[in-house]
């Protein structure tokens, strides 16, 4: 009689683990979203007139140049949006210019803060760097906002939507970081089209880009979300 009911045990502690296995197999594996995937969507800046201004610089003859120039190149992403940025009017010399001081202005920029993912060139940066975009948004004539002194060759990039930029540390007191003006940032994630093929970056530029950089833009695309809306 015991070996009998010995031998029920073991079966029903067989059948027990056969079916924790069974349960764990079949359950399905959930993939989590990657907490860099934030909520992208259509921005106020994005509405907004452009005064362009006209300016002179830097060009590069293929990618390669514009890596060698610059300090460093990461992949990162804007935490606030253009007009939640701080404007700042800066002098001749890199001070900062005063609203009413009389002096004279020749950079008009945005501070805005860029969570840093991957440094590709470089010493480490930090998880979050000040970054100057170009232009400031400000009350037109008719009370609207407008976007001015945007050079005409850039452009401003969006909220937590992922590029590559090239980037150079200022030589102000506040310790900015500024990206270069030739096609110096570059969307990899897909869902900003002005930083891809198109009007401010050229199918070559991009093409180079991607060749050296193309594992982070298979690993940060985004673009099947374009589609699915």
């Amino acid at each position: 009689m015991k070996k009998y009911i010995s031998l029920i045990l073991i079966c029903v502690i067989l059948f027990s683990l056969g079916s924790c296995n069974k349960d764990n197999t079949d359950t399905p594996q959930v993939s989590e979203v990657p907490d860099y995937n934030l909520e992208v969507g259509h921005e106020k800046f994005e509405d907004m007139p452009v005064v362009n201004s006209s300016s002179s610089y830097l060009g590069f003859e293929s990618e390669s140049e514009l890596y060698d120039d610059c300090d460093y190149v990461v992949v990162g992403m804007l935490t606030d949006t253009f007009t939640d940025g701080v404007p700042k009017k800066y002098g001749l010399y890199g001070q900062e210019v005063q609203d009413g001081s009389g002096e004279m202005v020749s950079c008009f920029s945005t501070l805005r803060q860029l969570t840093v993912l991957d440094v590709l060139k470089g010493e480490d940066v930090g998880e979050t760097i000040t970054y100057a975009n170009m232009g400031i948004s400000m009350s037109g004539d008719d009370g609207n906002e407008v976007i001015m002194w945007l050079p005409e060759n850039e452009f401003i990039q969006k909220q937590n939507v992922k590029y590559i930029f090239y980037l150079s540390e200022s030589t102000r007191e506040d310790g900015t970081y500024y990206a270069a003006s030739d096609q110096g940032v570059i969307n990899i994630d897909g869902l900003d089209e002005n930083g891809s093929r198109g009007k401010y970056v050229t199918e070559e530029r991009y093409d180079q880009v991607k060749a050296r950089f193309g594992e982070y833009f298979e690993k940060y695309d985004r673009s099947s979300e374009l589609t699915d809306q």
